[in-house]
């Protein structure tokens, strides 16, 4: 129903046909359903758009990303959209690429939010990320046992939270985070070590900003990231969300936005950092 819904054109696949002709209230129903498993149950929504996907060879066949709508029920879509985006990025279409960004991703202020929830957006996100000459790194986890719930990378182009309780597998994060051609920002690098490690995960090419600020404010009180975003921003972080529970799904708006700063934040330390060290600081 979602997808059916969802097309700018007609169905081709005959499962798919009795669907379009359903009353609109009912319509509503299902999708306002659709809509409570993607939030409370991705998991079996995952398993359930697979299933159904499997069924849907002719659709998968004609789908164009012109004809597809804002939600992603099944993964297909998600691969011809990005696909498409970047035949239109290579032939300077900016403004095609743009619209169909823009139906699919969350915006917060002027920068897109992209969630990463399954293996195949992972794939995507990374092979985006790959050409990226610095990005942010942060994660949240558990309070008691530090176990990774979420990763927070941020490009100079849009933030990507990927939910590590998902995406079944995060080892194809490994790529990026040793290449040497892609910079990782990242305060108090010990503990992102520490924690992806434990996903048998290494980091090079990185940044820090604590000890970055350690050796240039030497004489300054507080090297932790409110402190140093504060002193070298004027931003002030609200740190409550830090200690809240990160295996709840869906996470709250404040958490969501508190994960995302923190990865943004890094890439405006990084440039202020730069620049007093080109200016000769």
């Amino acid at each position: 129903m979602e997808f059916v819904d969802d097309l700018t054109r007609q169905t081709v696949s005959p499962h798919l046909a009795p669907v379009a002709g359903l009353p609109r209230p009912v319509v509503e129903a299902c999708r306002a359903l659709a809509a409570h498993l993607r939030e409370r149950h991705p998991s079996f929504y995952q398993h359930a758009a697979e299933d159904t996907e499997r069924l849907l060879g002719d659709e998968v066949e004609a789908a164009r990303a012109e004809d597809l709508g804002k939600i992603d029920t099944f993964s297909f879509e998600d691969e011809k959209v990005f696909e498409a985006a970047l035949v239109a990025l290579d032939e300077g279409a900016w403004e095609r690429a743009a619209s169909w960004a823009a139906a699919r991703v969350e915006v917060k202020g002027d920068r897109p939010l992209l969630w990463v929830r399954t293996q195949a957006e992972l794939e995507d996100a990374l092979t985006v990320l790959a050409a990226e000459p610095v990005v942010g790194l942060d994660v949240e986890t558990t309070l008691a046992t530090r176990a990774l719930c979420l990763v927070q990378i941020a490009s100079r182009r849009a933030t990507y939270l990927i939910d590590a309780l998902e995406v079944p597998d995060v080892s194809p994060l490994g790529a990026l985070l040793r290449s040497r051609s892609t910079l990782k920002v990242i305060h108090n690098a010990s503990f992102e070590r520490a924690v992806l490690g434990r996903h048998g995960l290494s980091i090079e090419a990185v940044v820090d900003t604590r000890e970055v600020s350690r050796r240039l404010r030497a004489d300054a009180r507080g090297h932790g990231l409110r402190d140093v975003c504060a002193r070298e921003l004027g931003v002030v972080l609200d740190k409550h969300e830090q200690t809240g529970d990160w295996t709840r799904r869906p996470l709250t708006e404040s958490q969501v936005a508190y994960a995302a700063l923190d990865a943004e934040v890094l890439l405006q330390l990084y440039d202020r950092f730069q620049q007093e060290s080109a200016a000769g600081g």
